[in-house]
């Protein structure tokens, strides 16, 4: 997408944001705001889209099933649908999923779903970060563990909402079993992790120290030989007991300290 197909997007959003009734306008804009400055980062770095297609070409390849559990903005969609994957992307924020239907929803190739994945199906209540939708998190203890990073520093979480859930059992009943399996969910990682009963090729899940999964929250069921890119947060090392897991093949992928987008 170039930089007038960004503009026009941006514009798009923020009307759509000014006409909501659910924020005062204040958030309205900060929300907007936030939404088209990921839309930047995420789409406007040619050599991070060369990156990525490269990291995901050594899991997947063309015709392949993938899910994209937590998919923001959809950076990674457009990663596994050049390399000619299908794609079912999960997404519970609903400026998120306005976002993800006007750039794929003409996409046959591309499944939306707005929703989250937890442990069990029904209904969660997660913590909307305004000013930057990656780090809304259905997790208080992620919250926790936020506020007590000096890295973190002004980073708040004022909204609430609630959006439907689902586990990852039902999603592969629903679309098949994927080749591989991104999640992204802010904390909520054991939870999502939870509602899988049955083993996976290959997956990734980015790692927070506080609220990694320990010995005791994972499924009994995790297969071995998984190659898990794991991912650091400021300050955090990336330590992880994956010896829970069964035999591994672990690739790790450390965060650089500025990668948020502030």
């Amino acid at each position: 997408m170039g930089a007038k197909g960004l503009r026009s997007l941006a514009f798009r959003l923020m009307k759509q944001l000014r006409n909501s009734a659910n924020h005062p306008i204040a958030e309205q804009w900060r929300s907007a705001v936030g939404s088209a400055r990921a839309l930047v980062v995420y789409y406007g770095n040619p050599m991070r889209r060369w990156r990525m297609d490269r990291l995901y070409s050594d899991f997947v390849r063309q015709g392949d099933l993938v899910f994209d559990i937590g998919s923001h903005v959809g950076d990674r969609i457009g990663s596994f649908r050049r390399l000619r994957c299908r794609v079912v992307a999960v997404e519970p924020q609903p400026r998120l999923v306005r976002i993800l239907r006007y750039l794929y929803d003409h996409d046959p190739d591309v499944a939306i779903e707005p929703m989250a994945i937890a442990a069990a199906s029904g209904n969660i209540e997660l913590f909307d970060n305004l000013d930057n939708a990656s780090l809304t998190t259905a997790s208080p203890g992620f919250l926790v563990a936020a506020s007590a990073a000096p890295g973190w520093r002004g980073e708040c979480w004022p909204g609430r909402f609630v959006a439907p859930a689902i586990t990852l059992d039902q999603l592969i009943e629903r679309y098949g079993e994927p080749t591989f399996t991104k999640i992204d969910v802010e904390g909520f990682e054991a939870e999502a992790l939870a509602g899988l009963s049955r083993p996976l090729q290959a997956f990734s899940f980015e790692f927070h120290n506080d609220s990694a999964p320990s010995r005791d929250r994972l499924p009994d069921s995790l297969p071995g030989a998984w190659r898990v890119p794991l991912q650091r947060r400021p300050g955090r090392e990336p330590t992880l007991g994956l010896h829970a897991m069964g035999r591994c093949r672990v690739n790790t992928a450390m965060a650089r300290d500025a990668a948020r987008q502030r």
